[in-house]
């Protein structure tokens, strides 16, 4: 399991699936574990390092969505408290989730150590800029970002100076909009006013690597609004999306197309010939 950063309270951790990270917040009383994954033995490396600094600790895992990466690894932590989004805690989508998650494993003779279950949801967030205290050192912000998915959440950790957005602002993934152009809008504005106002040193998506720049980070925001207004533009007859500009910023146009296609398709469904906004469709 590759280290991407590691500093006094922060270490980010990189699969070599997908790039895909999870992240371990610390502090003198409380472990936090963020999306623990992909394979067996990248997670279990991920306990080990938490055993090590977590004895005498109240452990917590944090689950940014229900994507099937993203929770497939919860269950290595049992003796930890879940933290997700209300949303996550009764999504109507929990048995294609668990079969995408069995799928992938069958399909890739994976076999993990621990059974394939829902997240069991101890601490829900229900509302922007909710406030929990694990302790004098762990003070966590969340924020609700659907439009990736139905029950994203974003989580800035106020001493680590920390902000982790799950499937956004990626600089290997163009917006993967599976849930809501419109919705997606407002995640991204949410997480532009976290990054101007609480002076975050550390964005960590869900996959690809870290931004510690503050230009960085602004060119990541740039990207995805530009991405969506081009995604606009073509659905609204106005322009043509131009496919070499995509595929020039992102290296992994083989596995990402039919996304692309998806995000034509989402927005198709929400906004009219005269770009107007229409109902949310699931």
């Amino acid at each position: 399991m590759r280290v991407l950063f590691r500093t006094d309270g922060v270490s980010v951790f990189q699969s070599a699936i997908f790039l895909t990270t999870s992240t371990v917040l610390h502090s003198a009383a409380s472990v936090v574990v963020i999306d623990p994954t992909w394979l067996p033995d990248e997670v279990m490396a991920i306990r080990r390092y938490v055993e090590g600094i977590g004895q005498g600790k109240e452990w917590y895992v944090l689950l940014t969505h229900s994507d099937y990466d993203h929770i497939l690894g919860w269950q290595a932590f049992p003796e930890a408290r879940v933290i997700a989004s209300a949303s996550l805690a009764h999504s109507p989508h929990k048995k294609r989730i668990l079969k995408q998650v069995k799928q992938w494993d069958a399909d890739n003779y994976v076999q993990r150590p621990w059974p394939v279950e829902w997240p069991r949801v101890d601490v829900m967030v229900e509302f922007d800029a909710q406030h929990m205290v694990l302790d004098e050192e762990m003070s966590l912000r969340f924020w609700l970002t659907p439009g990736h998915n139905p029950d994203g959440i974003m989580v800035f950790a106020e001493r680590q100076q920390t902000l982790i957005v799950g499937d956004y602002l990626s600089d290997v993934e163009f917006p993967f909009i599976d849930y809501s152009y419109l919705l997606y809008e407002d995640a991204l504005k949410k997480m532009e006013l976290a990054i101007d106002t609480f002076g975050v040193n550390v964005l960590v998506p869900g996959h690809g690597h870290v931004a510690f720049w503050p230009q960085d980070m602004c060119n990541r925001l740039r990207e995805s609004w530009e991405y969506l207004d081009a995604l606009w533009a073509h659905v609204a007859g106005r322009k043509s999306f131009d496919e070499a500009w995509l595929w020039s910023r992102y290296p992994f146009a083989a596995n990402q197309v039919a996304q692309h296609l998806a995000n034509i398709r989402r927005a198709e469904a929400e906004i009219d010939w005269q770009g107007r906004w229409l109902a949310i469709s699931e």
